[in-house]
């Protein structure tokens, strides 16, 4: 695993099909530091006790054209665990056709950007390669929590995909899809 000396106070979730992870997707309270401020220099417009940073998002190649199957079990985790620890909205940055695609399943709307300052660079110097890759396709984002309840982002999705989800939901065990929650590792 990559760490970046956020994972004592993040959330990971790690979806799984038959025992394999099939996509991953952490959330960092922001108001106990996060990527998107170290990375970026953006303002994020919303309380940071209330705001978590959507990183580390990833689905395996094997599992990318399942409908966005993943991507809807790991936001039914994610808006489950925002809700009981009283997040109300969720910042981030992704490659903006990764950022249309998110908004399929919440409202998730571009912030400022203004250019990085040194610091921002020196931080950035720790990847190297992605800002080479993606910089001019990076967008910082937020979305209120809301915008992905359940009623919400089912709605959106297809008859056939939504017939899909709820089987895995309904048979975690059998080798369907299902989140998994991992608390922080302690004294890592």
């Amino acid at each position: 695993m990559l760490r970046d000396g956020f994972e004592t106070h993040s959330l990971s979730f790690l979806a799984c099909y038959k025992g394999q992870p099939a996509g991953t997707l952490r959330l960092t309270p922001l108001h106990l530091g996060s990527p998107l401020l170290r990375l970026f220099n953006t303002r994020v417009p919303t309380d940071p006790t209330a705001t978590a940073e959507l990183g580390r998002f990833a689905v395996m190649p094997a599992f990318r054209k399942q409908g966005r199957l993943v991507t809807a079990g790991l936001t039914a985790a994610m808006f489950l665990a925002s809700v009981r620890l009283g997040i109300r909205w969720w910042v981030g940055y992704t490659p903006e056709g990764l950022l249309r695609s998110f908004s399929q399943v919440f409202d998730a709307r571009p912030l400022a950007q203004p250019s990085p300052d040194s610091e921002h660079l020196q931080a950035r110097s720790s990847m190297p390669g992605y800002f080479e890759r993606y910089e001019h396709q990076l967008v910082c984002f937020h979305a209120p929590v809301a915008s992905a309840s359940p009623a919400g982002w089912l709605k959106r999705m297809p008859g056939q995909l939504l017939h899909r989800l709820r089987r895995a939901l309904a048979e975690p065990e059998g080798g369907k899809f299902r989140p998994v929650l991992s608390a922080p590792a302690r004294g890592s």
